[in-house]
């Protein structure tokens, strides 16, 4: 019997290796019987539920037909503070790192493009700032910390401005919002979702949102890039009509619309097949590169020393 966190099992469902096409009658057979929710997402989101609710359903057989080991975490320079190493297990559900959530920052593109001298420079950067602490205390935003950024580094490397809806803040959520089986209402489920479908199909009601949407990747990029993929996809003045605060904020409002979709489905499979009450076989996580818990390891020592020692001195 083992758990892993949030983080890890979202890591699991994203390196299953899935060779085929998740098609629309795949879709509509195991993640949700509505053609117009397909539509909101892209190849990789939709594969990434069709991993989650597999393994759920049952994770040895599906994990052994799909089976890609997880690689031991390297400095992909993504994020300022980067955990090396391989993924953990937890033997004990009261763990107290199973439950505990953290928060990381991320690396802009044009840092990481210059290479691992200024990669190391942001870093420093942003540590001699204090911002991970000062923001954690709420004494400093991601709008401030973007603004200190615009006014150092396009200076300093001659790299372009971070776009004021950057997402440079990524929280980790490890113990996660469990829906129970006391709580989740199904009913209100299918109606959230018919309200989002018919929220999508207001926001796309001509030929350009809907191409829009489908670039809707391009939010986290600088405003270079994003001109030059807008121009490639529409005519050179489109940019000047549309005009790219309102490119930004369309993203924005579209994101967060699928972004709740998409929590909306996790929470439905994890109430389904109980995902609170969820263990996993420890060999099987061993074999995909996984490694226990420190603390778990040197708990389950410590209890095995005590039973045997137990079994071997019995009270007189």
């Amino acid at each position: 019997m083992a758990f892993v966190t949030n983080y890890t099992y979202k890591k699991l469902c994203s390196t299953l290796n899935i060779k085929d096409e998740i098609t629309m009658d795949l879709f509509l057979q195991h993640i949700y019987n509505n053609p117009k929710v397909f539509y909101f997402f892209n190849k990789l989101e939709i594969r990434y539920l069709f991993n989650v609710k597999n393994i759920l359903q049952n994770e040895n057989e599906y994990g052994v037909k799909h089976f890609q080991k997880i690689p031991a975490k390297q400095d992909t320079y993504s994020y300022v503070f980067e955990n090396l190493g391989k993924l953990s297990f937890h033997l004990y559900s009261d763990c107290e790192l199973l439950k505990k959530d953290f928060i990381n920052f991320n690396i802009p593109q044009e840092i990481k493009e210059l290479g691992s001298d200024s990669v190391s420079a942001y870093r420093e950067w942003f540590k001699e700032n204090n911002f991970k602490t000062r923001f954690e205390n709420g004494e400093i935003d991601q709008t401030a910390i973007i603004f200190r950024y615009n006014s150092y580094f396009p200076n300093r490397f001659g790299i372009s401005k971070l776009n004021e809806n950057y997402e440079l803040i990524r929280l980790f959520d490890n113990s996660g919002t469990i829906e129970s089986e006391e709580s989740f209402d199904i009913n209100n489920f299918n109606e959230s979702i018919s309200h989002l479908i018919k929220t999508r199909e207001n926001m796309l009601q001509c030929e350009v949102h809907r191409k829009l949407a489908n670039l809707d990747f391009l939010s986290n990029k600088n405003e270079s890039v994003i001109r030059k993929s807008i121009n490639e996809h529409f005519s050179e003045n489109f940019m000047t009509n549309f005009g790219y605060e309102n490119l930004l904020l369309f993203w924005k409002k579209y994101r967060a619309l699928k972004f709740e979709l998409m929590q909306l489905l996790l929470q439905y499979f994890k109430w389904t097949y109980k995902y609170e009450n969820k263990d996993f076989d420890k060999a099987s996580l061993e074999d995909f590169g996984l490694k226990c818990c420190s603390k778990c390891k040197e708990r389950s020592i410590l209890e095995k020393n005590k039973i045997y020692s137990n079994s071997t001195n019995p009270a007189q």
